[in-house]
């Protein structure tokens, strides 16, 4: 009975150790791709256990004249302008070994934001605005990497194809605020700082 109450609380004292270090972790990142079309991306990340995690992020986009779109195809359009606002919920699965170490992950989002877009016509050079709320889904993977016990930086590529959207200046070459201007990919280059040690 002595050695089977000893061996019941080594392994309570083992997982509560193993989920103090995984569990309750808090981080807020920036990824930084997304600066370079003139737009923020915040992210928080809520660790519920060593692999899964609660995703959310909010941002904004303010004068991105990019023109995005994969497809050579002549709408009559230039003079792109494109701003807005998005946030996202979404979980993302972390798969290691040791947790401690670096990851593979994916994950699953929805996003949701407004836009306000404008554009001009080549011939007779008329201005033409939309304005309008969209809904789209985000998958991602990717690879986390432990820089330190405060820091870590998640390297990957988002798709987000659009579930629906309101009337666009241009079906081509308007980029929405959150997703990725070219075939809806984005890059994910995120720096992530935990408010206590991460896991």
């Amino acid at each position: 009975m002595k050695k089977l109450i000893l061996t019941l609380v080594a392994i309570q004292i083992t997982l509560h150790s193993y989920t103090q270090e995984t569990q309750g972790k808090y981080s807020i990142g920036l990824n930084l791709p997304p600066l370079n079309g003139k737009t923020i991306d915040l992210r928080f990340e809520n660790n519920l256990n060593p692999h899964w995690a609660l995703q959310l992020s909010a941002g904004v986009m303010i004068d991105n004249h990019m023109k995005g779109s994969v497809y050579k195809v002549y709408d009559g359009l230039s003079d792109f302008n494109n701003s807005g606002f998005f946030a996202s919920a979404g979980i993302r699965y972390y798969h290691h070994k040791e947790v401690k170490k670096s990851a593979l992950f994916g994950g699953v989002r929805i996003i949701n934001g407004y836009f306000d877009q404008s554009g001009r016509y080549e011939e007779g050079h008329n201005q033409v605005s939309e304005s309008g709320y969209f809904i789209a889904t985000g998958i991602e993977a990717g690879v986390s990497w432990r820089l330190s016990d405060k820091f870590k930086l998640d390297t990957g590529l988002q798709y987000s194809p659009v579930i629906y959207a309101d009337r666009q200046v241009s079906r081509f070459f308007s980029v929405l605020p959150g997703i990725g201007a070219i075939a809806d990919l984005q890059g994910i280059l995120a720096i992530k700082y935990y408010f206590n040690n991460g896991k």
